[in-house]
């Protein structure tokens, strides 16, 4: 795992502008993530993949501009979520959330230092696993599957937080579990899929993967991230 840290940083701080070479986070270009999160403080940044591997991330947003939903959306949405198509069509989002989180991967010891460091957050919900059996969930993201089961009824089911949310004008109808809400999910974080995706075998054996939920800016969460390693 560290060979991939160390290729990872280099990539970090090569002016050169390449797509990642890691197998892990590979698929963007630095300026891809500076255009996509213009909030960053991409120094910080670059220091914490001293220590980790960022593979995902999203900064803190609310859009209330109002659009129709898409052909596009609403096919997605009704198979990924079991909405029916005739709640969503002509149906309109009235504002947009998303909510701020990064993943990352590193080595088991790296990750149990972070985990201990935010295990009694008040702020982030952290879950991590290893690449075999050690699983963890912090306090936090506990609370946070408790609020959003209760919150987004039609969407988000026991170990789930949802990640980026769209209030609607006309509610949305779940036909599996028969329910009316007045939301739709289109992202969320569920931990039994993330248990299942890890396992998979697309990381090295010396490994762990955390997800980092809250807060109200990433800068601040890389330099708690950095205090860990300081």
């Amino acid at each position: 795992m560290n060979d991939y840290i160390i290729k990872n940083y280099e990539w970090w701080n090569n002016p050169d502008d390449t797509y990642s070479p890691n197998t892990i986070g590979g698929g963007y270009t630095k300026k891809d993530i500076i255009t996509e999160n213009p909030k960053y403080d991409i120094d910080l940044l670059k220091k914490l993949n001293e220590f980790v591997i960022t593979t995902d991330s999203q900064q803190q947003e609310y859009d209330d501009m109002r659009k129709l939903l898409s052909k596009e959306f609403v096919e997605f949405i009704s198979h990924s979520r079991n909405l029916a198509k005739s709640s969503l069509t002509k149906n309109c989002i009235l504002d947009t959330t998303q909510v701020p989180y990064l993943e990352l991967v590193t080595t088991s010891p790296n990750a149990h230092r972070i985990y201990e460091f935010l295990e009694d957050s008040n702020v982030y919900g952290v879950f991590r696993k290893d690449y075999g059996e050690i699983q963890q969930t912090n306090r936090k993201m506990r609370e946070m599957y408790k609020r959003d089961d209760l919150r987004f009824k039609g969407s988000c089911f026991g170990m789930e937080v949802a990640l980026t949310y769209h209030r609607v004008k006309n509610s949305v109808f779940n036909e599996r579990y028969k329910i009316w809400d007045d939301w739709v999910v289109p992202t969320m974080f569920s931990e039994h899929v993330y248990s299942k995706f890890f396992d998979n075998g697309l990381y090295s054996k010396d490994s762990s993967v955390l997800f980092i939920v809250g807060g109200d800016n990433m800068n601040t969460l890389f330099k708690v991230l950095l205090n860990v390693f300081s």
